[in-house]
């Protein structure tokens, strides 16, 4: 099995994470932020001592997942987005719900480290401003959400 495998339709010059939406798209990253669950906590007070508690484990919470990449000639992202937009009204989300894998891209040989997240959805596009004065790249993001996410072994 090879390291990288190609990617569809850009190349992974100047990414450091690729990422697989759904079972075909994948596209490279500058940047992953949000990869987080947290594990909340309540406390069980006895009956013959309520001054103290028992924590116990609660609710998890996910956070949002942003990736954020240069604006090339790829629209597959605004796409799944505006899926979103269009299904809204007949109440399926399972049209744009989708299993997507977050791949650490190695610095050389061997495997990076992955990331899945399950029925995950576009919360969020969003575009760096237009300003004609900088010099910058214009940057698209999309923010995430899901239900679930599991560090893959490798």
């Amino acid at each position: 099995m090879s390291a990288v495998e190609p990617l569809e339709p850009v190349s992974l010059m100047g990414f450091k994470y690729r990422v697989t939406l759904g079972e075909t798209t994948k596209l490279g990253f500058s940047k992953v932020s949000g990869l987080q669950a947290t594990v909340g906590e309540m406390i069980w007070e006895e009956i013959n001592d309520p001054a103290t508690g028992v924590k116990l484990p609660d609710r998890i919470t996910l956070a949002d997942v942003t990736l954020e990449r240069g604006v090339d000639k790829s629209s597959s992202m605004y796409a799944w987005y505006s899926t979103v937009l269009r299904t809204l009204r007949y109440q399926n989300d399972k049209i744009f719900r989708r299993t997507v894998t977050i791949e650490v891209l190695p610095k050389g040989e061997g495997n990076g480290k992955k990331f899945k997240m399950f029925e995950a959805w576009p919360k969020v596009m969003r575009w760096s401003d237009l300003d004609a004065g900088s010099s910058g790249i214009f940057i698209e993001s999309l923010t995430l959400a899901h239900e679930g996410i599991v560090r893959l072994p490798g």
